[in-house]
């Protein structure tokens, strides 16, 4: 059935009947919202006062981003309307509705070769747009965006910015008319990544995140009240393994939900083909399974039945959403393997999202999201309508069965949860400390090596040089040998670069870019937001692969931004 490549106004519904019997069986009618020409990704959802919803997601047009806005009001999708002066290299877009039903766009956009967050208001009673505010401007990447309201016109937005070598979390608020001064979330000499925020009752902002700070992922929380960091920051998973990409949801009952992804400890460290089995660490995709925790009455629990119970596989990205009746739903992706291609079963394979929620004493069974096949590294969104009903905003790139490594379109859905008919949360742990399996031993002092490395010098024809250390053969899931299932994800590439190799340079470099333009894109605009002087330099480059016994050739783009669709460097000859 191909009517939406016809039009993008014409909804298609589908239904899904969730895999479960009792009060969590539930539907989904879902409706594709983007684009007929367009690659559609990243959407983000939010709810009006009036009822109605609002959504955003970042449109490539095949030489540039465009952040786009779509409408949906009584039982009908508006005209797709574009956000003035996102043109260009954008990432992330977020969507928030104020207490006069006015809509804000926020996204993380490049210019002058840096990245900042910028900010657009629209007003439909009066069908006209604000001027563009400019929320960040320092000269590091402020990127990964995210942004909440509180039901009643005050909004924040938090982010990861660079100051110096390393990432830290910012956020500000919005108070019905004007945005805040910044504040600090985290400052230290370590990398903090991807927060989350949701406001409780009180106004009391919780921003989920994670922090390499202990020389591995691990997962934090912090409270800002009245542009104040409330105390310091709670540990919410802090062991040995791999703890990241937390999502957070405040239910009604004023219960802070935190979920995040947990991997395998020595996550990035010593691995590979030579060393098979004997070294200590793990791959960068690998096993991941899906954690959740809870703060109620001033103290953390853990549910009695794991999260990860709910899935069946591999699963990555947990994201939480209040359900609007003291429990949440749980999206997340898990890793499908189907296909037997000629490289081995395993091989190829793609993520789709399940959703799951509290069910009796565990979880539900995790129910296929429709027309979500894709990578792991892709978003889903949600927002809670008046009538407790969840609406849902993911992205799909229409990927098949027998090449399930490789995308066909682009695309944006949404769909529609009807309120469940009982909904609790499950049993409790007592307390809720994390546990995680012991890290194998590695190297006896691994910042004391880098610090030998990093100030040796030797004197050459009077100059002293120094050593830096690189590497320009990585791949991700943007590559059909894997897909992601050991290589992980474009962002996973960054930070083992920036954090676990501690490296000074380095390229991704996917066979054939991904064979795809927007994939391409995609890897070009990661390569300038990870650019942080002093600390880390990436460069872009692509494995061209010929067909045996030609060999492989890594090239790179070498003269920055302005030329780097043009300029290419060929490398030495790969093996893989």
């Amino acid at each position: 059935m191909n009517a939406h490549r016809k039009h993008s106004t014409l909804l298609i519904l589908l239904m899904l009947v969730m895999a479960s019997t009792g009060p969590s069986a539930a539907a989904i009618s879902t409706a594709h919202v983007g684009h007929e020409f367009r690659q559609d990704d990243l959407p983000a959802i939010a709810a009006a006062p009036d009822g109605s919803q609002w959504i955003a997601w970042l449109s490539f047009a095949g030489d540039r981003d465009d952040v786009v806005l779509r409408h949906f009001q009584n039982g009908k999708w508006g005209n797709i309307q574009w956000v003035p002066g996102t043109s260009g290299d954008s990432w992330l877009p977020q969507v928030a509705v104020d207490s006069s039903n006015r809509v804000w766009v926020v996204w993380s956009q490049m210019a002058s070769g840096n990245w900042d967050l910028y900010a657009r208001r629209f007003d439909p009673a009066r069908q006209e747009w604000g001027a563009l505010e400019r929320l960040t401007n320092h000269a590091m990447p402020d990127i990964n965006p995210r942004l909440a309201q509180d039901g009643k016109g005050r909004f924040a937005l938090v982010w990861q910015g660079f100051r110096g070598k390393n990432s830290n979390i910012f956020l500000k608020t919005f108070d019905g008319e004007k945005w805040s001064a910044d504040v600090r979330v985290t400052n230290r000499a370590a990398n903090d990544w991807e927060p989350a925020v949701a406001f409780d009752n009180k106004g009391t902002a919780w921003v989920a995140y994670d922090t390499y700070k202990n020389g591995n992922y691990d997962v934090m929380v912090s409270q800002v009240r009245e542009g104040q960091v409330q105390g310091g920051e709670a540990a919410v998973a802090a062991t040995p393994s791999f703890e990241a990409r937390a999502t957070v949801a405040v239910d009604t009952s004023d219960r802070v939900w935190i979920a995040w992804e947990a991997g395998q400890p020595n996550w990035g460290k010593d691995q590979g083909y030579i060393l098979r089995g004997r070294g200590p660490g793990v791959p960068l995709g690998g096993v991941r399974e899906p954690r959740i925790s809870v703060y109620d009455g001033g103290q953390w629990r853990v549910p009695e039945s794991s999260l990860a119970s709910a899935f069946t596989g591999n699963t990555y990205q947990p994201h939480v959403f209040s359900d609007g009746r003291g429990s949440v739903w749980v999206a997340a992706k898990v890793r499908k393997t189907s296909f037997t291609g000629q490289q081995g079963r395993g091989q190829r394979g793609f993520w789709e999202y399940e959703l799951t929620h509290p069910e009796g004493q565990g979880w539900s069974k995790g129910a296929v999201v429709p027309n979500s096949r894709g990578r792991s590294s892709s978003r889903i969104n949600a927002a809670l309508g008046s009538d407790g009903s969840l609406s849902l905003a993911w992205p799909t790139d229409n990927r098949g069965d027998e090449f399930s490594h490789r995308p066909l379109r682009q695309q944006i859905y949404t769909g529609r949860m009807d309120a469940s008919s009982s909904s609790s949360p499950p049993a409790w742990k007592s307390g809720g400390a994390e546990e995680g399996a012991a890290a194998k031993a590695g190297h006896a002092n691994e910042a004391a090596d880098l610090r030998v490395i990093r100030t040796y010098t030797a004197q050459a024809e009077g100059k002293s040089l120094h050593i830096v250390r690189g590497d320009f053969h990585r791949h991700t899931e943007l590559s059909w040998d894997g897909g992601g299932a050991v290589d992980g994800n474009l962002q996973d590439f960054y930070r083992y670069m920036i954090d676990a190799a501690s490296m000074d340079f380095g390229a991704s470099t996917d066979h054939q870019g991904g064979a795809w333009p927007y994939w391409w894109w995609y890897t070009q605009k990661m390569t300038d937001m990870y650019h942080v002087p002093g600390a880390y330099v990436p460069i872009f480059g692509y494995e061209r692969s010929a067909v045996f016994p030609n060999g492989h050739r890594n090239t790179w783009i070498m003269h920055g931004n302005a030329t780097r669709r043009t300029g290419m460097v060929s490398g030495g000859a790969g093996a893989d």
